[in-house]
């Protein structure tokens, strides 16, 4: 579902997933100088799904770069996977401390109001946030085969981008905030956005 409410046409998601799925074929196919130097999605730090190849390794061969056996692209997805979740075990902290602080002495009435809504809508975030954080945290703990695994943390890294973009679009209800309440609403959104 788009910002605006229209529906994502189903040839876009079946891109998305093509080019997810592509992403380890294509990196493994390197550059063939040097040192080698696929890449796939979701490397180098940035945001990005969690299912990604790391950059090849080893001495290239005829146009072939070479890659240990340890980093299959499930190993890899996994291994980002377990990261997201130390991520959002931060961010659910912090969310719990930002709901927590009380409201500045001599607020008016309107600004208690306010403030409490917004605890509310942080404590929701928070929630959201553990329960994916523990349906992701079980699926790294997964022993199928590799391929359901690879599955499994794709379709939660599509429901990753969906959080996000339910926090971002709840966010904007808050408007015409008090400094305390605006300051709140800043680190909510910036313990949020720091999960990658």
């Amino acid at each position: 579902m788009r910002r605006d409410g229209t529906a994502v046409p189903l040839w876009m998601v079946a891109a998305c997933l093509v080019v997810t799925l592509a992403a380890p074929i294509v990196a493994q196919r390197g550059t063939g100088a040097g040192t080698g130097g696929g890449t796939g999605a979701g490397t180098g730090g940035g945001r990005g799904p969690i299912v990604g190849t790391p950059p090849s390794t080893g001495a290239a061969r005829g146009g072939r770069a070479t890659r240990p056996a340890s980093t299959s692209p499930s190993a890899i997805a996994v291994k980002n996977a377990i990261a997201r979740v130390k991520a959002i075990n931060k961010a659910v902290a912090t969310l719990d401390k930002t709901a927590a602080k009380t409201a500045p002495k001599n607020s008016l009435a309107a600004d208690l109001e306010q403030w409490t809504g917004q605890a509310t809508w942080i404590r929701s975030v928070k929630a959201r946030y553990a329960a994916y954080g523990e349906a992701l945290d079980t699926a790294t703990k997964s022993s199928g085969d590799s391929m359901d695994v690879l599955l499994r943390l794709t379709e939660l890294d599509e429901q990753f981008i969906a959080l996000q973009v339910a926090t971002e679009e709840e966010s904007p209800k808050f408007t015409g905030l008090s400094k305390a309440a605006k300051s709140r609403q800043d680190a909510t959104l910036k313990a949020v956005r720091g999960i990658k």
